[in-house]
């Protein structure tokens, strides 16, 4: 009966296998796989502990966070995080990278910057 399905959260390493093989296709190569490895699994962190979060505070919502939709990535804070996260870690590199990753040509990367730094510095 439908009232007696477990909507069970997906497992970490369910996560981090659908976050790594989404970075690995945007990176076609031009990333290394150490950076797309050590991104998916920081992201897999803050994803995975948001999810659960999530099932606790809104039970009538579990079946919505039972699976990890990847279109969450398009949310500005974690598009704030991978950003962070390649410039503590990718050195140099982090704006090709960024751009990469995000999807965003070199404006629209300058633009999202300062975007950022202004609203972390409201």
């Amino acid at each position: 009966m439908f009232w007696k399905t477990k909507n069970s959260l997906e497992s970490k390493k369910e996560f981090f296998f659908k976050i790594e093989k989404y970075f690995s296709d945007l990176a076609e190569d031009n990333i290394p796989q150490k950076t797309i490895t050590e991104l998916s699994e920081y992201l897999t962190d803050l994803l995975y502990a948001y999810y659960k979060d999530c099932r606790k505070e809104y039970p009538k919502s579990k079946n919505s966070y039972s699976k990890l939709t990847m279109d969450i990535l398009n949310n500005p804070f974690y598009q704030h995080r991978i950003l962070d996260f390649l410039k503590d870690n990718a050195g140099p590199d982090y704006i090709i990278y960024s751009r990469q990753i995000l999807r965003l040509n070199e404006t629209e990367l300058t633009d999202f910057i300062k975007r950022k730094n202004q609203f972390e510095n409201m």
